[in-house]
């Protein structure tokens, strides 16, 4: 089933993927969202599976200067075959 974002699930993403290094107090302030707000958004988001926690080893590890990450959304007709690949 697919839904539409809230705008507080929305400005909950859009918090936790611009602001990776801030806490949790700095999010919710740069949200303008209540906090209890915010923090319902934000769980929904992640029980939903739309935004999942991981952990990112340091590039200069690997030899890199930098990790370059890119996010693709798919038409609807098109997504089980872009989650299987």
């Amino acid at each position: 089933m697919v839904r539409t974002l809230t705008r507080a699930e929305a400005l909950a993403i859009g918090m936790l993927l611009a602001r990776p290094a801030s806490t949790d107090r700095e999010r919710i302030l740069a949200s303008g969202l209540p906090a209890r707000t915010f923090e319902v958004a934000r769980q929904r988001v992640i029980a939903s599976g739309w935004l999942v926690d991981r952990f990112v080893p340091d590039p200069a590890l690997a030899g890199r200067d930098l990790a370059v990450f890119a996010l693709g959304r798919p038409f609807a007709e098109h997504q089980a075959e872009v989650s299987k690949a």
